[in-house]
């Protein structure tokens, strides 16, 4: 079986479930918490380990792991503003075998009318050569990231 790290079949879509975020009121107040479902493709199926998927190149391949890392964060109101959520709360590991850490909250959001997200797909290069005491949780090489983090070259695996 092939780990494929970036780059071919796998299409990550978003649903946005927003709550405490939209208030049918003509003022929104407050803040809430907005929680981002990611949900794994491979080309029009849902991502299945084990099952064989031929790439637009012609290759077949097929998936024992699949984990990657998102961050960096911004919500698009529909007035075009944007908030960039603080980059210590929006680094996230999903793992595809782990639904509940495909369900990613965004915490203290304030309350609007988003109507869209931008996030990168892996860790920032800042955030990957920070000094390990700035990579917690999920970030934590010896922790959360391990087997996401490549120790001979000193960066996160996408």
């Amino acid at each position: 079986m092939k780990n494929i790290l970036s780059g071919l079949i796998a299409l990550v879509l978003i649903a946005f479930t927003f709550s405490n975020c939209h208030k049918h009121d003509d003022e929104l107040k407050g803040f809430g918490d907005v929680v981002i479902e990611m949900d794994n493709h491979a080309g029009d199926d849902v991502l299945t380990f084990g099952k064989k998927y031929v790439t637009a190149a012609g290759d077949t391949v097929q998936f024992s792991t699949f984990n990657y890392f998102v961050s960096n964060f911004i919500l698009v109101n529909e007035d075009g503003t944007e908030y960039t959520v603080p980059k210590d709360s929006c680094y996230f590991l999903c793992k595809h075998e782990d639904v509940d850490s495909r369900e990613l909250v965004l915490r203290n959001i304030p309350a609007g009318n988003y109507k869209s997200v931008k996030f990168s797909i892996g860790v920032d290069s800042l955030k990957s050569v920070s000094p390990v005491g700035e990579r917690l949780g999920v970030l934590d090489p010896t922790g959360g990231a391990a087997g996401m983090y490549w120790s001979w070259n000193s960066g996160y695996i996408l």
